[in-house]
């Protein structure tokens, strides 16, 4: 997502014309950034799989964002006795997450995996398979909106607006 920050202005611009112009396109712009973002994502994982170093952090706390999901701070130790103090690089949560308390993990023992380049970017170990099923999950989303906005194009389908 960082090569795309410095375009951030210009897809928005071009996605508010596009509205009113050629509403599919708007399709075609979002599913675009939605598979682009999720092959990210998906790299950054790999990355972190293949050269990322396993150690033990523990939970400090839980910090609810401004839609009520709740994301774990974590501290550990890097192989070179930096300490970490942060919240995961990714972390995907649900709408449950919303209601469960959390106060019974505050203080145990987590399994994390960090970049030894840059030891911030760290993941917990076992929500691996999580962050990966809803990294798909994006990716699917995006193909759909995509290939509607093709087939519209195309003419083999007419959505009107």
């Amino acid at each position: 997502m960082k090569q795309l920050e410095k375009y951030w202005k210009y897809i928005i611009a071009t996605f508010v014309i596009c509205m009113f112009l050629k509403p599919i396109l708007c399709f075609l712009i979002l599913g675009s950034l939605l598979i682009y973002s999720g092959f990210e994502e998906l790299k950054f994982l790999k990355k972190i799989d293949e050269i990322g170093i396993r150690t033990i952090g523990k939970i400090l706390k839980y910090t609810r964002g401004y839609r009520g999901y709740q994301t774990p701070t974590i501290v550990f130790t890097t192989i070179d006795g930096k300490r970490i103090e942060k919240e995961p690089s990714k972390y995907s949560a649900t709408d449950i997450n919303k209601l469960r308390s959390f106060s019974n993990f505050i203080d145990k023992p987590i399994n994390v995996k960090y970049n030894p380049k840059n030891p911030e970017e760290f993941l917990i170990d076992d929500e691996k398979t999580f962050n990966t099923f809803t990294i798909y999950f994006m990716i699917f989303i995006g193909s759909v909106f995509s290939l509607v906005a093709v087939i519209d194009i195309s003419g083999l389908l007419t959505i009107n607006w």
